[in-house]
């Protein structure tokens, strides 16, 4: 039996070489060298961020409801709760609550009321006049202090 044989294959056609035109040369040298890297502001601390959020409220003319909390105690997380529950009236109350360790960074609120304990809430009205609950306080009580000092628009 004869050995079978494959037909040679014709070469694959020759391609015409591309001329590429200088500007695209151009072009892509440019996209491939390094850019100068634009620094960012440097970024603000979370306390930092925190205490320009308040100082804007309180220019505002917000009702700022404050909680200096000690994350690790029981009672302090209880009324982290119940100040989370507590209503903003469509952004008319800001709430933050603030670990104790940075109540160093709030002296503006903080000169007109003595915050020794934690839990404390500190509530300071549109009118600036302020006003604080020391230990547990359930979220009638909260809700009820909210309410008066949006009162006193």
């Amino acid at each position: 039996m004869p050995a079978r044989t494959t037909a040679p294959t014709a070469p694959a056609a020759a391609h015409p070489i591309a001329t590429v035109h200088p500007a695209a040369t151009a072009r892509a040298a440019q996209a491939a060298r390094p850019r100068p890297v634009a620094h960012p502001a440097p970024a603000r601390k979370p306390a930092e961020t925190r205490l320009a959020s308040v100082e804007h409220a309180i220019r505002s003319h917000r009702v700022v409801a404050l909680l200096f909390y000690n994350p690790g105690a029981p009672d302090d997380r209880a009324v982290h709760q119940e100040l989370a529950g507590v209503p903003t009236h469509g952004g008319r109350v800001f709430k933050l609550a603030i670990p104790v360790g940075e109540i160093r960074s709030y002296t503006s609120i903080t000169e007109q009321l003595s915050v020794n304990l934690s839990p404390t809430l500190v509530l300071v009205a549109p009118d600036r006049e302020t006003d604080e609950i020391v230990g547990y306080a359930d979220p009638f009580e909260i809700s009820q202090r909210v309410d008066d000092a949006l009162a006193l628009r």
